[in-house]
């Protein structure tokens, strides 16, 4: 019984910790080709992430890609807004919306700064906004040399309320982003709070271990 309640009540707390979380590392996106729909029923899966034309995959010069970067946090594919003819339109969609938290990495040659919404590109109430200042060192980076945009900060955002869209007007031409995720804040994760279902099978478990335990000792001492 013990061994079987210990895994169950591991499970519990696994599911509540990770439901919801999506981590988007762009990966498998061509070079310079339009994010759009790849998270939105793509190749890159359906979780409802909707991109805007202005957001593109970037793949390091060095897995031979054009991108400037180095250091990538995932393997080689990165995220960037950029500027299209008649076109302004750099946000990041979730029309279902996510809660709890978001965070991504980032590198960039400017100051600037992102902003969350409740509604769908960049409508409705501003939830909260991240600061993103100038880190990257230019030519001659340590590890992956080649890539101008190579020092990688982190950065997240915990919220109150349904979030459906992060605009990256600001960060327009000279800002990288990467594993951008939603549903928790990765830079600082408190622990889950377990639903009250949750706490009910809880003590229900340990009652079971409990008396699993005194049955066990009653059974060694009357042998």
């Amino acid at each position: 019984m013990k061994k079987f309640i210990v895994p169950l009540l591991f499970s519990i707390f696994s599911a509540s910790a990770s439901a919801a979380v999506v981590t988007l590392n762009f990966e498998g996106i061509a070079s310079n080709a339009p994010v759009n729909n790849f998270y939105n029923g793509g190749a890159g899966g359906n979780y409802g992430v909707q991109f805007g034309s202005t957001a593109l995959g970037i793949i390091d010069s060095d897995a031979g890609g054009t991108a400037p970067i180095a250091n990538e946090p995932s393997p080689n594919t990165a995220l960037a807004f950029t500027t299209l003819s008649g076109v302004s339109n750099p946000y990041l969609t979730v029309a279902t919306g996510f809660d709890t938290g978001f965070s991504f990495f980032y590198s960039s040659s400017q100051a600037a700064s992102t902003y969350l919404y409740d509604g769908v590109d960049g409508t409705g109430n501003l939830l909260g906004s991240l600061t993103l200042v100038a880190q990257s060192a230019g030519n001659g980076c340590a590890g992956d040399p080649n890539g101008r945009f190579c020092n990688w900060s982190q950065v997240g955002l915990s919220f109150n309320g349904v979030a459906k869209s992060i605009y990256f007007g600001e960060t327009l031409n000279f800002t990288v982003f990467d594993n951008v995720t939603l549903g928790a804040n990765l830079t600082a994760v408190p622990p889950p709070v377990p639903e009250p279902e949750t706490y009910a099978l809880l003590l229900a478990g340990l009652g079971l271990i409990g008396f699993s335990v005194r049955r066990r000792k009653a059974s060694q001492e009357y042998a």
